[in-house]
């Protein structure tokens, strides 16, 4: 079963629609954990193997741990004034990171075992780093305007960027297995095949300077434009779209592929999180924390965002309602009216619905089944939907292969609602009668 973060919030309920009078596309609950080291300037955040989140504190000179609970662990580094900067899951099973102030590149085991590499240019400021598809990580060198290789072993090769002073910055695996880097001091996107051969591409935007990119769900690179205010789009053939970001001057940092099929980045000058769709359509979230400078941004193994709030001195978690594309009722037969019957793919009922706000083709909406009573609905492409049953007052899970059977947040355990014996395409009502999965006992609802 999905995880679902915060069910049964009063934020939630209320933005799930109470009153059944306002449909919306999506609900964003952020809450913010304090990192122990005070100052520590967290900066980048990456999932690792083991589960957990882990970022860098390049003020603090510390790689940080942070459990999906919200737990902090944080591990020093030998050097002094390292200045961790990005860090990224390794194809070992460690977490590895730039260190642009000791001109290295950290390993750090999900057990807290640090070991770190010289870089052979000097003060070459290292500063984003990938897996690459070889077996090997990736890394750009900002100031010594390389794009560096590290192999698990430790062994360090440098590849020149053409144009001069790029200011290499981020990068990111490609879906081309390139990785593609961004050049902000050119305003370049850069590829590197794992050969070393590097191609440049000018963002239509001049003087956009590029900074966090990442691979989308569609096949493209996205990236940000800090000082363009913008959301960029390159195909792997080299053809650019561009997106503006609603607040202005927001300085669009970092940014991930994340929850349904979007892509999140954050906003370091206005204090917010965002998502654009590969349609380039794009919200924005405001974070609790005044001042909080997000950079670094990650999916967590919980289907939540994560993210370094690099000024406010907190790691951010952001969990995100689904997105409905609402799977669940294909093959509903019209009856008139405005009135719908539902029978499932796996041949069981859903019966007898009408809608009141939204559709079955509309991200939420809200209807009124013939005996389940008023229900809210928010699901997926996948056939999974989320109930909030208005007669209870319980956040319902259940899916297009399950039902009826349903998971209760409220009770905690999977129901099973019952069927009317008396009047076929119907369920029971008035009272309703579901049997408790874990415990056997019959009981009306």
């Amino acid at each position: 079963m999905p995880a679902r973060s915060g069910i049964g919030s009063l934020a939630w309920i209320l933005g799930a629609c109470l009153s059944c009078s306002t449909v919306l596309s999506q609900s964003v609950t952020i809450f913010d954990y304090a990192v122990p080291t005070a100052g520590s300037d967290p900066f980048s955040i990456t999932t690792g193997p083991d589960g957990n989140l882990w970022f860098t504190e390049s003020v603090g000179n510390k790689i940080g741990k942070i459990t999906t609970g919200g737990t902090v662990t944080e591990y020093p580094i030998a050097v002094a004034s390292s200045q961790p900067n990005d860090i990224a899951s390794g194809p070992d099973g460690a977490l590895w990171f730039t260190q642009g102030g000791a001109n290295m590149i950290g390993r750090i085991s999900t057990s807290g075992t640090i070991s770190e590499y010289s870089i052979p240019t000097n003060n070459s400021f290292p500063y984003g780093i990938t897996a690459g598809s070889d077996g090997a990580l990736w890394f750009t060198e900002t100031s010594g305007n390389n794009i560096g290789r590290i192999t698990t072993s430790g062994s360090v090769s440098e590849y020149a960027v053409p144009s001069s002073s790029s200011g290499a910055t981020s990068i990111t695996l490609g879906p081309d297995g390139a990785s593609w880097f961004t050049e902000r001091n050119a305003s370049k996107i850069g590829r590197i095949s794992v050969s070393g051969t590097i191609t440049e591409y000018a963002t239509p935007t001049a003087s956009s300077s590029p900074f966090g990119i990442t691979a989308g769900p569609d096949g493209a690179v996205w990236f940000t434009e800090s000082a363009g205010n913008q959301i960029g789009r390159i195909t792997t053939t080299a053809s650019f779209s561009e997106y503006a970001v609603p607040t202005s001057g927001a300085e669009p940092t970092n940014i991930i592929s994340g929850p349904g099929g979007e892509l999140w980045f954050t906003e370091f000058a206005s204090d917010k999180i965002a998502s654009v769709s590969t349609a380039g359509a794009i919200s924005e979230y405001a974070i609790p924390t005044p001042n909080s400078g997000p950079v670094g941004i990650a999916m967590g193994q919980d289907n939540a965002l994560w993210f370094a709030e690099t000024n406010g001195n907190n790691v951010g978690r952001a969990g995100v309602a689904p997105s409905l594309t609402d799977a669940f009722f294909n093959g509903q037969q019209s009856l008139g009216s405005g009135w719908y019957f539902l029978v499932l793919p796996s041949g069981n009922l859903f019966g007898y619905y009408s809608f009141l706000q939204g559709s079955a083709s509309t991200e939420t909406a809200s209807f009124y089944h013939a005996d389940m009573g008023y229900e809210y609905v928010t699901g997926s492409a996948s056939g999974s939907v989320y109930f909030y049953d208005f007669a209870s007052g319980h956040w319902w899970y259940s899916s297009s292969s399950l039902f009826p059977n349903i998971y209760d947040f409220t009770l905690n355990t999977w129901i099973y609602y019952f069927p009317n014996t008396q009047s076929s395409g119907h369920y029971t009502t008035g009272p309703r009668y579901f049997s408790n999965l874990t415990t056997g006992v019959v009981f009306s609802m």
